[in-house]
Order: structure tokens, then sequence, then C-alpha cells
């Protein structure tokens, strides 16, 4: 005889009824995570506690746990004020000071791989200096 478990929660999940049962006779519940997505989990799973939600919680540890606090870090032109939120997925992005003064918004991951240095005027520095040794080649010929 299989036990109704509906309308019990196991971690993050409440269970909202019986999704299958497979060949093997194991039981299969819909369930509803807190985070708001609904995912099919086998019972003995849920019993245990082996699955505790939707995945959601998985990505949240892994997210806390390779989570690098940035604040005060130089990154070449920059330096990391305060952590303004995250991306879709997941990224920290930080509001930086730039040496010339400006304030931009980069993502942790484009800091620490050196991908942004500047708040842009490095690329504006290196166009004047393009053009101004354009201007000297033509003062010349």
């Amino acid at each position: 005889m299989r036990i109704d478990i509906t309308g019990n929660k196991y971690n993050k999940l409440l269970v909202l009824g019986l999704d299958h049962r497979d060949k093997g006779r194991r039981s299969y519940w819909k369930c509803l995570c807190e985070c708001g997505n609904e995912t099919i989990v086998e019972g003995n799973n849920l019993k245990r506690g082996t699955t505790k939600s939707c995945g959601c919680f998985n990505t949240q540890r892994r997210s806390e746990v390779h989570k690098k606090d940035l604040k005060g870090q130089s990154f070449s032109r920059l330096v990391v004020l305060e952590d303004v939120g995250r991306t879709e997925d997941k990224t920290v992005i930080y509001d930086c000071v730039c040496s010339c003064g400006n304030h931009t918004i980069a993502k942790s991951t484009e800091l620490r791989s050196g991908h942004i240095r500047s708040c842009g005027c490095l690329k504006l520095l290196s166009i004047q200096k393009a053009a101004d040794k354009n201007r000297i080649k033509l003062k010349t010929i």
C-alpha cells in the first residue's frame, strides 16, 4: 500500500500530488519549490532528504561559496566600491570608480579576467594617441 504524501513539505519542496509510477513501482511526485518552480521528484529522495529543492538550493549554495568579495580591490584603473547586485546568470556586479574619477558597473568575472580595466577612458586614450601619431606622420610627409 502506497502512502499519499500530498501536502507534505520536505525541505524547500511542497508535494502537490502523485505524478506517476515507473515500472519498478517507484512513485514520482509533483512538487512546488519555495522559489516558485515545479519539479518531479522520486518519493524516496524526498523522504531521505536527498532532493531538497528544484535545484535552486544548489545553485544558491554554489554561488555563495564561489562569491569572492572584491570590495576595495584594484583592477588596473578600477577600484571596487560595492556589490550592487547580480546578473540573470548570478554573476556578481560591482560599482567601481576609475582613476579618472568616473564610475562604472562591472561584472566580477570581467574584472578578474582583465576584460575590463577602466571606465572606458583607456580606450579613449589609445584612440587619442593613435590620432596624435597619425597627425605627426601627416605633418612629416
